[in-house]
């Protein structure tokens, strides 16, 4: 199995609203050879003043198996310069999917808009465990928020690196729910052929927009695409869609 290269998560944007649930479902078609991956979430979370809970489940294709998961996920603040996100996702018994999902991240303000972050990963598959650390920094520019983090998963001899790439422009500074964002990554994939074959290091490459916006008071909607490639496999395309509601 192989390593994600994740952008750090941005915490979810403060509306006043204590409660949200979201539905969505995702498609990634191959350029050839498979089957399109698909993914269907619902979620729920509720805010407190310095800390939101998200449990949510999904439903997901990988060539051409479905397997399920379930996670709980939790962004806090503690103090005016530390806060943090952690998430567990389990899928039991899955073969495509990672049985135990485990991850977790701290950022600290530094100085004039800066951030600093940290954050590891770990991911349990049905025949190998997967590390990842990563560390960045960001910047918050007017009605831009900029990002850079690098990744590393060291094991079998070698290791994994990659770097990725945010941009999030808000609509309003004062709306924080309507932005556009983009990311790109690029980097070197840790891909197992065989026991008695040395692993390969493969080129990566992603690319992805995003837009969210309010619908009403209380509906919203998410809606993006993503490009992804690796050397000697079919890239692949997809689009994303969810609506979210607050109350």
């Amino acid at each position: 199995m192989i390593l994600l290269l994740a952008l750090a998560a941005a915490s979810p944007a403060d509306t006043g609203a204590r409660w949200r649930a979201e539905a969505g479902y995702a498609l990634e078609v191959h350029t050839r050879d498979r089957a399109a991956w698909q993914t269907a979430r619902t979620a729920v979370g509720y805010r407190w003043a310095r800390a939101t809970l998200t449990a949510d489940v999904q439903t997901a294709s990988r060539f051409g198996r479905w397997e399920q998961a379930g996670g709980l996920e939790t962004y806090f603040s503690a103090g005016r310069r530390w806060s943090g996100y952690a998430r567990l996702q389990v899928a039991p018994g899955a073969e495509v999917l990672p049985r135990t999902d485990a991850s977790g991240q701290l950022t600290a303000a530094v100085a004039r808009g800066w951030e600093a972050t940290a954050g590891y990963r770990r991911m349990g598959f049905s025949d190998e465990t997967v590390d990842i650390v990563s560390a960045g920094a960001a910047r918050y520019a007017g009605v831009w928020y900029l990002q850079a983090l690098g990744s590393a998963v060291p094991g079998h001899g070698t290791t994994g690196f990659g770097v990725a790439l945010l941009a999030r422009r808000y609509a309003d500074p004062d709306r924080p729910d309507r932005f556009i964002e983009f990311r790109g990554s690029a980097g070197r994939e840790v891909v197992l052929l065989g026991p008695a074959t040395a692993p390969d290091l493969r080129a990566t490459g992603a690319a992805g927009v995003r837009f969210v916006s309010p619908l009403t008071r209380d509906w919203g909607l998410s809606v993006g695409a993503t490009w992804t490639a690796e050397d000697r496999v079919p890239s692949r395309t997809g689009v994303a869609v969810s609506f979210y509601r607050t109350w």
